[in-house]
């Protein structure tokens, strides 16, 4: 059981995909994934920050890579509209990801941009089940 997404963009676990959002958030110059709204999890936080309250992602400047990273790991959709713009917005930080390693971050990004513009061009909405 995993995530597993049309246009052949992701399929595997939903750990390795929450692994390659973080790698994805870091090589963008975002927050860690684990600091922002939707992600923060007091319970797992070591620091004991009783005051401390998530990132939110409006707080951010906004850029495509948002939908993909700040999106339901197990449903839902990607609009088809939305898909080139977050093809590009990887594709711009892809030389950042490792290329090497048990996750191979970089092919990865490969299969997503691949993916969404297939998707871009077919009109086809990229489905999470």
């Amino acid at each position: 059981m995993g995530l597993d997404t049309s246009h052949d963009c992701w399929h595997g676990p939903y750990t390795s995909f929450m692994l390659w959002r973080k790698a994805v958030a870091k090589a963008a110059g975002m927050p860690p994934l684990e600091h922002m709204f939707g992600f923060y999890d007091p319970n797992e936080d070591k620091r004991v920050l009783t005051d401390y309250k998530p990132i939110p992602w409006e707080s951010l400047t906004p850029r495509p890579l948002h939908l993909l990273l700040n999106h339901s790991d197990c449903d839902g959709m990607l609009r088809w509209e939305d898909c080139a713009a977050i093809a590009d917005d990887l594709e711009s930080i892809i030389d950042d990801l490792d290329a090497k390693g048990p996750f191979c971050d970089r092919e990865k990004a490969a299969n997503w941009i691949r993916g969404l513009r297939a998707a871009a061009k077919a009109k086809e909405d990229v489905n999470f089940h």
